[in-house]
């Protein structure tokens, strides 16, 4: 669950670092130990990064970071975007995924006399990037590299770039407002903004988004180049559990997947009570489907405190148990023999 971050990218005919920061912070479910934007205003990429949560972080620490594009990410453990700057320009990169053979390709970049701040996946897929010929051939590279699964952005002074996994495994998706253009790994970042969606980005491919106003839409977001797999493999957990409820993950809407699921489950296994109730947050679709189906009373036996954290992205299962303990608070009335 470590690497389940969330990434958001745009690029505006006007500053966009409003709109940037709050489409970062809608994602915050995805990773709330760090969080980072960084922007380009047409002469300079610039970057801010920060330990804990959107808000109480940036609320009053974004003066000189405007811009029109810009990256923005949320993390469980390592400061996100990181800055490069090497033969295919200077850039910053962001990503949400892991890399399995992390320690291989250290070995490989440290053969090669390479150095590192600190060992961590962005340092090494920014590494991978930058040694292409240019940044579409620097994906390539790094996808051909990895093992594992990524979604990746990329702020450089000639758009903002997307790339999915070949395998689809992290969710992307497209969407637009005008002559604003942007991505994010969830839905949900774009829908108090205004943006529509517009699509999800394919598996492999990568995306050029720009936003100079006498583009038009079609050029907007340019493909780019499609990297192949003989297999797709979407992460079901995502529609189970990871996303915010109302986001739209390759055409599916994460609570309708889970009102179906749980209205499986009753089909599957039908009980006798005397109500349902749903462990929150992302158990209450599943349980509302399954009340619905099972014509049993729906009704709210566990309260979330607002205060704390996602139990289940933390990084034992010592802390899991008890984080769960500490955000869930019963309601003892509606439960007391």
């Amino acid at each position: 669950m470590q690497d389940n971050c969330g990434v958001f990218g745009m690029c505006s005919t006007e500053n966009c670092l409003h709109d940037l920061y709050y489409g970062t912070f809608y994602l915050q479910h995805r990773g709330q130990q760090y969080c980072g934007l960084s922007t380009y205003d047409g002469r300079q990429i610039k970057l801010r990064t920060h330990k804990g949560l959107m808000r109480p972080s940036f609320a009053d620490d974004m003066a000189g970071l405007d811009g029109y594009s810009g990256i923005g990410h949320v993390s469980l453990n390592v400061r996100q975007p990181i800055k490069l700057n090497s033969r295919v320009g200077e850039f910053s990169v962001c990503f949400s995924g892991n890399i399995a053979n992390l320690d291989e390709l250290v070995a490989e970049f440290k053969a090669e006399g390479h150095s590192f701040a600190a060992v961590d996946e962005i340092e090494v897929l920014g590494k991978l990037i930058a040694s292409g010929k240019n940044i579409v051939d620097g994906i390539g590279r790094a996808a051909k590299a990895i093992q594992g699964c990524y979604s990746l952005l990329i702020l450089a002074q000639d758009g903002v770039y997307a790339a999915r996994g070949p395998k689809g495994h992290r969710p992307l998706v497209l969407g637009r407002r005008g002559h604003t253009v942007a991505v994010a790994s969830e839905s949900c970042a774009f829908n108090n903004l205004g943006i529509q969606i517009v699509r999800d980005v394919k598996p492999g491919e990568i995306v050029r988004l720009r936003s100079e106003i006498d583009l038009l839409q079609s050029e907007q977001f340019e493909t780019l180049k499609v990297i192949k797999s003989k297999v797709i493999q979407y992460c079901a957990f995502e529609w189970v559990y990871i996303a915010n409820a109302a986001s739209i993950i390759d055409g599916r809407c994460v609570d309708v997947v889970r009102q179906r699921i749980g209205a499986s489950l009753a089909r599957r296994y039908p009980v006798k009570a005397d109500l349902v109730a749903a462990v929150p947050n992302s158990g209450i679709g599943h349980a509302i489907g399954y009340a619905q189906e099972a014509d049993i009373p729906y009704d709210r036996v566990f309260l979330r405190y607002d205060y704390a954290d996602r139990s289940y992205t933390q990084s034992t299962q010592q802390e899991r148990e008890r984080e769960a303990q500490i955000k869930l608070i019963p309601i003892t009335e509606k439960i007391k023999g």
